[in-house]
């Protein structure tokens, strides 16, 4: 501080002033502080300053001398340092710091016009006299307001964000902890800080006990985990799911200081998940488990059968006309009846038991460490609770009763799939022994058998629907209102204008099969639709590839089974098809039994009336079989009646047979409607059957059945 005939350039000494004088040693070591320092006598005089008090309080500093005042100074800082503007604010600021000066509470920061910041304070020394200190904590403060955005930063993430942050410290003592904690646990933050958190009610009365052995577990190990699962109960029933991470920290030293960490409230995801795990293994209409997680199950079952010598026993449980509901009340009120089923079942069952539904009306229930006689037990008694239950619909009253299979899971039953067979076949013996009744499984059982039967001829019909192996066969059929009886020597193919199309199955050894080994199983699994439509389009096909036949041709007959007949979707796919092939369709004659006829007498007709008006005709199989048939035929606007081949075989010896032909020709003929022998094995059959004015005759002496692709073999 330049002053008055003083030139040194560091810390200046006011002579004149000085009463008691100062070391030159001291005065250096003032000199070269970093802080600034300033001396006043009892008049609050300036005597000394050191050069770092003159470079904070510059510019004004250089305008200061010997006997300048502790007023002016703290005037002159204030206006010109600090940068206060109204002499009414400096004056207040002059006043309250000259009314504090040398106390240990008037110690301030202040921020001062050249971005600085800077402490100032002072002390009264024992001669009266006072030392002022002036301190540049700017960098000090520029870390401070670092730190300070940084947490605030943080807090705006922590409490903006998804996830829960805490912090413990070396006591496992919550030091931390942002405000989401209360909006997902409902607990107050300031109630948390300073708490254990092994003595926290937020772990110990609110989290799954499990969970918390889990979570202190890992706490009390030391170590960082990640993504734990924690389920809290919030107010006694408000299910929330936490995932917690944490990570331990260490000083430079590797003392431990605690932990940090984040919780997330995942409960919708949560729930969604377990949600979806639920409807995975579940079925939505009854809450059972599905077939597939039965299966699983029944696995684990055949697992510990084996292993543990454990009995257990699997019942296949199946409604009994089931469908008459479905159509007489639709599948809405079908589905509540499942329901009160379903919960049958459940209430019968045991802890131990698992019920399923299968599908449609079919159950499952295993029944686990349960010897024979006590499952037996349980199986009647559920047959004839189902027996007993009624159900009201408008003004019917509904009941159903109900097929039980069971089978003993033993060391014969290898695999989950194969036990519901064994099942499913003791269900099908309990069918075909009159319903309502509980069947357990045996190999020898005949229906079993025929079951078993039916099951293995399915594969082999998908693998001819897969590889090709179904093929039609045609048999010969002879017009008899012709000139002369002759026969088909199967030599003359290309001549054949009338014949009926037959179903083959030939597999890859080249063995044919006749309908007569699969058909059962065919309509029991569903199939018949899918072997009618194949029927049909085969026809078509062959059909329109051979135009010159086509155009020859008077009369073909195709089978279709009484399933379709009832099917709408059937009729719907037989309509398109002949409409896309008017030419082929007036060649074509669809065969109907005279059962299936009877049976879907108004599917029937109505099947028969619509395809009629697209060109084909239809036949009447198996005619005459009983009389009642006859009263049905005002019904069934049929073209032919194929008789019955029972009463051809023997009509020559059997009046009887010749009798009831007659009979039936008589009829047809009153309706306008041909008729059409069957197993004509004869020509002495055939003479007769021309002088009875049949129209056609058909059987082994009229020509076998030989493959259509034999018939313009390519």
């Amino acid at each position: 501080m330049p002053l008055q005939n003083d030139t040194r350039k560091h810390g200046v000494k006011f002579e004149s002033d000085i009463k008691h004088p100062i070391d030159q040693l001291l005065i250096n070591a003032l000199d070269v502080l970093p802080d600034g320092f300033v001396i006043l006598n009892e008049k609050q005089q300036l005597v000394f300053c050191n050069q770092r008090y003159l470079e904070i309080c510059a510019p004004i500093s250089q305008t200061w001398k010997n006997g300048t005042t502790l007023s002016k100074i703290v005037q002159d800082t204030a206006r010109h340092c600090i940068g206060i503007n109204t002499d009414d604010e400096i004056q207040t600021w002059v006043e309250q710091r000259l009314a504090s000066w040398g106390k240990s509470d008037s110690w301030v920061e202040q921020p001062f016009q050249n971005g600085h910041w800077i402490r100032i304070g002072e002390t009264i020394l024992t001669n009266g006299w006072s030392a002022g200190i002036r301190t540049d904590i700017t960098a000090l403060k520029n870390a401070e307001t670092k730190q300070r955005e940084s947490e605030e930063r943080f807090r705006d993430f922590a409490e903006s964000g998804a996830d829960w942050f805490w912090e413990l410290n070396e006591n496992l003592q919550f030091h931390y902890a942002s405000d989401r904690l209360k909006e997902i646990t409902g607990i107050s933050v300031k109630l948390l800080i300073g708490i254990n958190i092994r003595k926290t009610s937020l772990f110990k009365d609110s989290l799954k006990q499990q969970d918390v052995i889990t979570l202190l577990e890992h706490i009390n190990s030391g170590v960082d985990f990640r993504n734990l699962i924690c389920k809290l109960t919030i107010d006694g029933n408000n299910l929330r799911v936490l995932q917690l991470s944490g990570k331990v920290l260490f000083d430079l030293h590797g003392n431990f200081l605690g932990y940090r960490g984040a919780a997330r409230d995942i409960t919708n995801a949560h729930l969604l998940s377990e949600q979806l795990k639920y409807d995975a293994i579940h079925d939505d209409l009854t809450g059972l488990i599905n077939r597939k997680e039965f299966l699983q199950q029944l696995g684990v079952a055949l697992e510990q059968s084996d292993r543990y010598q454990q009995n257990h026993v699997l019942c296949f449980l199946d409604l009994d006309h089931f469908k008459l509901i479905n159509d007489t009340c639709g599948h809405a009120i079908g589905d509540d009846f499942l329901k009160q089923i379903s919960n049958t079942i459940q209430t019968l069952t045991r802890t131990q038991d698992t019920a399923s539904r299968l599908g449609g009306d079919e159950f499952g229930l295993l029944l686990r460490n349960c010897e024979l006689d006590e499952a037996m037990h349980i199986a009647e008694s559920m047959r004839k609770v189902i027996e007993a239950l009624t159900f009201s619909w408008e003004n019917y009253t509904h009941t159903v009763s109900a097929c039980i299979g069971m089978v003993i899971l033993n060391t014969s039953i290898t695999s989950p799939t194969q036990a519901l067979q064994s099942a499913d076949l003791a269900c099908y013996s309990a069918k075909n022994r009159g319903r309502n009744r509980v069947c357990l499984y045996r190999q020898d059982d005949i229906d079993v058998t025929k079951r078993r039967t039916d099951v293995e001829w399915i594969t082999r019909i998908q693998d001819a629907f897969d590889n090709s192996e179904f093929q039609l066969f045609y048999q010969p059929i002879l017009p008899l209102g012709i000139n002369s009886v002759q026969t088909y020597n199967g030599t003359d193919t290309q001549h054949v204008s009338h014949y009926e199309l037959l179903l083959r199955m030939q597999d890859e050894s080249g063995k044919i099969t006749t309908p007569s080994e699969f058909l059962g199983a065919v309509e029991h699994f569903g199939l018949s639709q899918r072997l009618d439509q194949w029927v049909l389009e085969t026809t078509l096909t062959w059909l329109q590839e051979n135009p010159t036949h086509r155009d020859n041709l008077e009369l073909c007959i195709i089978n279709i089974s009484g399933t379709s007949l009832s099917d709408e979707r059937f009729l719907n796919f037989v309509t398109v098809k002949l409409e896309d092939n008017p030419i082929c369709a007036a060649k074509l004659c669809i065969k109907i039994t005279e059962s299936a006829a009877i049976r879907n007498l108004d599917a029937t007709a109505q099947f028969i009336k619509t395809l009629k008006p697209k060109g084909c005709c239809f036949a009447l199989d198996d005619f005459g079989k009983g009389f009642i048939s006859f009263s049905y035929l005002k019904s069934l606007p049929v073209d032919i009646l194929k008789i019955d081949g029972g009463f051809i075989r023997g009509i020559l010896n059997s009046d009887i047979d010749k009798a009831v032909v007659a009979s039936v020709v008589s009829i047809a003929k009153t309706l306008d409607i041909q008729t059409a022998a069957e197993f004509v094995e004869n020509t002495g059959v055939t003479k007769l059957l021309k002088e009875m004015n049949i129209d056609y005759a058909q059987g082994f002496s009229i020509g076998k059945p030989r493959p259509l692709a034999l018939m313009y073999p390519k």
